[in-house]
């Protein structure tokens, strides 16, 4: 999936700091969901456990809600050397784009595989809603904000992870070229909005 983005309301569109995570948050969030997700391995339930996925899978590469939605148990299963890499699809259903993922995340991820997901076939979803079936947009943005209130963050939607991964990557990187291909954009001018955002931030 891409996003269109006229150049025109991209350069004059700039984050608000509230639609994306500061690092202090950031640490706070991840403290949160590893501490209930540890706490659930050692109780041998799952549902903290993709809480703790979900979010990790967002704030590491930056995906759209319904793609993380979309993906399968053999999108999240492509090494490559000593890479782990999650295949993200368009809305075709065809390999839009594909993310490296940080080591400690894929053994989560190769770990909740084979002890939730063990016997499911490889076009099966990785995660399951209580009832068994994909789970869907409205679950998982409510998901994301109780995990907000109760970590202390207050509000985050899913988006904000987005913006969070995106926002944290230019600052490093300050490469629209590989913002717009990371972020699945169909234009380099998409990005502008991560850039602006920075210089306003960094002339303060």
């Amino acid at each position: 999936m891409t996003e269109k983005v006229t150049a025109s309301n991209t350069q004059r569109d700039v984050l608000s700091e509230n639609q994306y995570l500061s690092d202090k948050q950031l640490r706070k969030l991840l403290r949160y969901v590893k501490k209930n997700g540890d706490l659930a391995r050692r109780r041998g339930s799952c549902r903290s456990i993709i809480n703790e996925l979900i979010i990790l899978i967002m704030v590491n590469t930056g995906l759209r809600a319904k793609e993380l939605l979309n993906l399968n148990i053999g999108d999240v299963c492509s090494t490559k050397d000593t890479e782990f890499f999650i295949s993200i699809r368009g809305h075709t259903g065809g390999i839009s784009r594909k993310m490296a993922v940080p080591e400690n995340l894929a053994k989560k991820l190769r770990r909740f595989i084979e002890l939730y997901r063990k016997g499911a076939k490889k076009t099966e979803p990785l995660f399951l809603s209580e009832q068994g079936n994909r789970i869907g947009y409205v679950s998982i943005y409510n998901k994301v904000k109780i995990i907000g209130k109760k970590s202390g963050i207050g509000t985050l939607h899913p988006n904000m992870l987005r913006h969070t991964f995106l926002f944290k990557l230019y600052k490093a990187e300050r490469d629209l070229k590989l913002l717009q291909e990371r972020g699945g954009y169909s234009s380099p001018q998409a990005a502008n909005i991560y850039a602006n955002t920075f210089e306003t931030k960094r002339k303060r």
